[in-house]
C-alpha cells in the first residue's frame, strides 16, 4: 500500500475513454479501477486497482488474487459499488464480473471495509460459513436480450439492506427469481421463503 495524491475524485475522462472502468462508492471514499489487459483470448484478464481514503490520506494498491494458486488466479472487472454504513463499520459491496469464454461468465458481490488504514475483505455473507463474496455463474448467450451493459443481475436495496442474487439453472439460464440476503446488523443472512 502506498500513499498517493488526492486524485480520488478526479473524473479521469481520458482513462474512461481508453476503456478503464471507474466505480465509486456513494460516500466518495472508495474507488475501483479495472481494465481488460486483452491478453486472455476469449477469457478476459483484467487488472484491478483500489483507491481509498482513510482519515486525511488517500491510498492506492493493485489487486492480487492470492486466494488461488498462481496458475489459477483471475481478477474480474468491477461495475458498481453499494455502500452499507453500520454502527460497527462501513462496508462496500462491490459488484464484479468475470468473463471466462464467449459464453461462460459470472457476476458476484465482494464486501470490503477499511480498518486501521487498510482495505480488507469483510466476511459478512453467511452462506454455509461467513465469507466475503457471493457469486453466480451463467451463460452469457442467455442474457443477450438484456439492455444494460455491464449487466446488473445482482440487485441491492439500500433502504432494507437486502441483497438479491439471481437463481441460475444448471444450463446457465438466469431466472427472474432471487436468493435473498438481508443484513441483520452483523452480517447478511439468507431470507427463508
Amino acid at each position: 500500500i502506498s500513499e498517493v495524491s488526492p486524485s480520488l475524485n478526479y473524473e479521469f475522462d481520458s482513462l474512461q475513454s481508453a476503456g478503464v472502468d471507474l466505480v465509486m462508492s456513494d460516500d466518495g471514499l472508495f474507488r475501483i479501477y479495472s481494465w481488460d489487459t486483452w491478453q486472455g483470448g476469449t477469457m478476459h484478464d483484467f487488472t484491478v486497482a483500489y483507491q481509498y481514503k482513510y482519515k486525511d490520506k488517500v491510498y492506492g494498491m493493485l489487486a492480487v488474487d492470492t486466494a488461488m494458486p498462481e496458475s489459477e488466479r483471475y481478477l474480474p472487472f468491477y461495475s458498481q459499488i453499494f455502500t452499507l454504513k453500520t454502527e460497527r463499520a462501513t462496508y462496500y459491496l462491490a459488484i464484479y464480473n468475470g468473463i471466462y469464454s464467449t459464453k461462460d461468465a459470472s457476476q458476484g458481490v465482494r464486501a470490503f471495509t477499511i480498518k486501521n488504514g487498510r482495505l480488507i475483505d469483510a466476511n459478512i455473507f453467511m452462506t454455509k460459513r461467513l465469507r466475503s463474496t457471493i457469486n453466480c455463474y451463467f451463460d452469457f448467450f442467455r442474457v443477450l436480450d438484456r439492455p444494460e451493459r455491464p449487466l446488473k443481475l445482482i440487485k441491492y436495496d439500500g433502504k432494507t439492506k437486502t441483497l438479491y442474487i439471481p437463481i441460475v439453472h444448471e444450463d446457465g439460464q438466469v431466472t427472474s427469481k432471487f436468493i435473498t440476503y438481508r443484513f441483520n446488523g452483523k452480517y447478511f443472512e439468507r431470507v427463508k421463503g
